[in-house]
């Protein structure tokens, strides 16, 4: 393990003892996938009070780790809170997600204090760490030279972009992650192998790094960079002795 998950490991143990000692919440920064897999590891086995990785809705992918006292739930933490961009006119081109990250932190702001970021033609919702939401609605006006208004919002009220997804099915060899891995997304089985070993594969939440991890019915999978697919059902074999698969894939 490095320095910094090192670090972070010792801030989220940090952060626990505070809100067991004080009975008060606490949270980290934003983390992203491979972050809060390693907390959620770490904490599995640990007793206390369990993290709560809180993106602002259901499959957030940058989400901050959070204690809660057994006072507050989901809903009542106060942690973060979202903002909406509207841009002033018609944009030639709309806005990129990278667009809006960009004037973001051109203003100061620190990455992990954003988390994710929801585009649309006419603007964004984005989820930011609360402490920097009044600053953002004073002073985030534009990027390059598309001006735009903020306005923070309730989650209540975010617009969660439609993801288009289909049905296929397929045979493996085995349900091993390398194998439904290549299926799912295409790939050669050593492709599929090497995104896993380069740690940027993820089920359920959690990042695997063995190539024979065994897939079950429900599981979702998360490649970074190229989406998402869902292990709907186990169908049977083959006369060969291959599997048949049904999968569904996002993005």
């Amino acid at each position: 393990m490095d320095k910094e998950d090192q670090f972070l490991r010792t801030h989220a143990k940090d952060l626990r003892a505070r809100c067991e000692a004080r009975n008060i919440p606490t949270h980290s920064a934003f983390l992203d996938m491979r972050q809060q897999s390693l907390l959620a590891d770490y904490f599995r086995t640990k007793p206390g009070i369990p993290p709560r990785f809180l993106g602002g809705y259901d499959d957030a992918e940058r989400c901050v780790c959070a204690f809660l006292p057994d006072y507050m739930d989901a809903d009542s933490f106060g942690g973060i809170v979202c903002i909406r961009i509207r841009t002033a006119s018609a944009l030639p081109k709309p806005l990129t997600h990278r667009d809006y990250l960009g004037a973001m932190m051109g203003l100061g702001i620190k990455r992990d204090t954003i988390g994710d970021i929801l585009v649309r033609e006419d603007g964004a919702d984005i989820i930011v760490l609360s402490d920097i939401s009044e600053f953002l609605c004073s002073h985030f006006e534009q990027a390059g030279r598309a001006r735009f208004h903020v306005d923070e919002i309730s989650f209540s009220e975010m617009i969660i972009p439609a993801v288009d997804s289909k049905i296929m099915r397929d045979t493996v060899p085995s349900l091993r992650l390398d194998c439904v891995l290549a299926s799912a997304f295409r790939l050669s089985r050593g492709n599929a192998g090497a995104y896993i070993e380069a740690g940027r594969v993820f089920v359920n939440g959690r990042q695997i790094l063995k190539n024979d991890y065994r897939m079950q019915e429900g599981d979702k999978i998360t490649l970074r960079g190229h989406g998402k697919a869902i292990l709907r059902a186990e169908l049977g074999k083959s006369k060969k002795d291959r599997i048949f698969i049904e999968l569904e894939t996002f993005g």
